[in-house]
């Protein structure tokens, strides 16, 4: 499976893992943390995928997203930092699906994709403490996005194998 990812400049990444690190006195499983938006997750030609990917990638600017809110993604264990979905984000994602709707996963089409940051996805904790701890530490941020990166997923975690540096 491949995963299309938007990066967050490292100022929010320390923003985000600070906020995420308030959970740790519950005993959360707190692990560095690669703070991204994933737009798309695909299934099929690695390279025809990434390819045209590139393509539609290859006019935009760094752009900033608006994290407004930490909220647990419903139906999941997972306590995620969410932006609002504003012109450049669904932009692509929205080009992402035009192109490769029929190879995407549910997840990341266009009628259910919530973009998110995940802080944190645990069973073995009392989430609600959790998300209560962590919203108490948010204040609502501008993040930037410079870079996409394609990964796959691998045993031991994850390959990136190509990026695109936004001008």
């Amino acid at each position: 499976m491949l995963f299309v990812l938007g990066l967050l400049d490292s100022a929010s990444n320390k923003i985000l893992e600070d906020v995420r690190n308030k959970a740790d006195a519950l005993g959360a499983p707190i692990q560095p943390l690669y703070a991204h938006i994933t737009f798309a997750t695909y299934v099929g030609d690695d390279a025809a995928f990434v390819a045209s990917c590139k393509e539609l990638l290859q006019n935009y600017k760094t752009f900033s997203v608006r994290f407004e809110k930490i909220d647990q993604l419903p139906g999941t264990s997972i306590l995620a930092a969410f932006p609002i979905k504003e012109k450049e984000l669904t932009v692509i994602h929205r080009g992402i699906v035009e192109a490769w709707k029929d190879s995407l996963t549910p997840w990341t089409q266009e009628d259910v994709w919530r973009p998110h940051t995940t802080l944190l996805n645990s069973t073995e904790i009392d989430l609600n403490s959790a998300l209560r701890i962590m919203q108490s530490a948010f204040t609502p941020f501008d993040a930037k996005i410079s870079r996409i990166e394609f990964s796959n997923k691998r045993e031991n975690g994850f390959e990136i194998i190509d990026a695109v540096e936004l001008m």
